[in-house]
């Protein structure tokens, strides 16, 4: 990622332009994501499903080929010094960068909450069988695409400031009703397993957006360095994803996991309304 978004930014000027290619390319990331579940979810589910481990061999061929690619890749390496590298990473600990970091973390919580324990709650729930339990994450994923693919279209015709209210309302809107759903139509929870992954297409564009709204405004010369702090962020967002959904479960509030992971969208819904005037969209 920090090499993808890198290069992306280097080489896009215009806002617009930028949100489009990332959409572009997280979505591609969600089709990844919506292979290797179907593949290991076949692979589980069949007679085979004792080779599941040389699935790791294929991702590895999948990493010579790229390592391969980027030695046959022309670049230009910039000479930079020790002192002023520290100097770079002082001055990203700005309370808009902080601020910037903190809705990164909790989207990519948002994303976890879904993509690590829709599987658990499919089967313990909703008491569907492993095979489309483990497909949850895959068709999750899919509708994830089409978000972005969608956002990717249509982001030039909008705001960006009300593109992301809209994805955001329609999130909470979709929770509620599912959490309805769960706690008052018992015989009826199959239509959960078609609500759930139509989250996807209003979550997914918010990493994209955001973080395109935030390069834009940063110089070259630091883009490495910010890119970096994304990539942690985002690691802890998904990190404290899964073990908050492990606690969770572990309560036996499994029940309610919909409405934990609610918690932490109204609050970039909130931030994004206090700040993004003051410094998200500040340049």
């Amino acid at each position: 990622k920090i090499s993808v978004f890198s290069i992306i930014r280097n080489n896009v000027k215009k806002e617009n332009e930028l949100s489009k290619i990332m959409s572009r390319v997280e979505a591609s990331f969600m089709i990844g994501i919506f292979c290797v579940n179907m593949g290991f979810g076949w692979l589980l589910s069949s007679k085979y499903e004792e080779f599941w481990k040389f699935g790791f061999w294929g991702i590895a061929l999948i990493s010579m080929v790229t390592i391969w690619k980027l030695f046959k890749t022309d670049y230009v390496e910039i000479p930079s010094e020790k002192q002023q590298y520290l100097s770079k990473i002082k001055n990203i600990f700005t309370s808009r960068n902080m601020l910037f970091f903190l809705v990164l973390f909790l989207i990519v919580l948002v994303e976890q909450c879904f993509n690590s324990w829709l599987p658990t709650f499919y089967k313990k729930n909703l008491h569907v069988n492993s095979f489309y339990a483990l497909q949850s994450g895959a068709f999750l994923a899919l509708f994830s695409f089409l978000g972005r693919m969608i956002t990717s279209k249509i982001i030039t015709r909008f705001s960006w400031f009300r593109y992301v209210i809209f994805c955001l309302l329609a999130l909470i809107l979709l929770i509620l009703i599912s959490q309805y759903l769960v706690n008052n139509i018992n015989e009826n929870l199959w239509m959960l397993l078609f609500l759930f992954p139509v989250l996807g297409l209003f979550m997914s564009p918010l990493y994209p957006l955001f973080n395109s709204k935030f390069l834009i405004n940063i110089d070259k010369d630091k883009v490495n360095i910010l890119v970096s702090f994304i990539v942690i962020f985002s690691s802890l967002g998904s990190s404290f994803g899964s073990i908050g959904m492990s606690y969770v479960f572990e309560l036996g509030l499994d029940q309610y996991f919909i409405l934990f992971a609610l918690i932490p969208i109204v609050l970039i819904l909130i931030t994004t309304l206090i700040f993004s005037q003051r410094l998200i969209l500040r340049q």
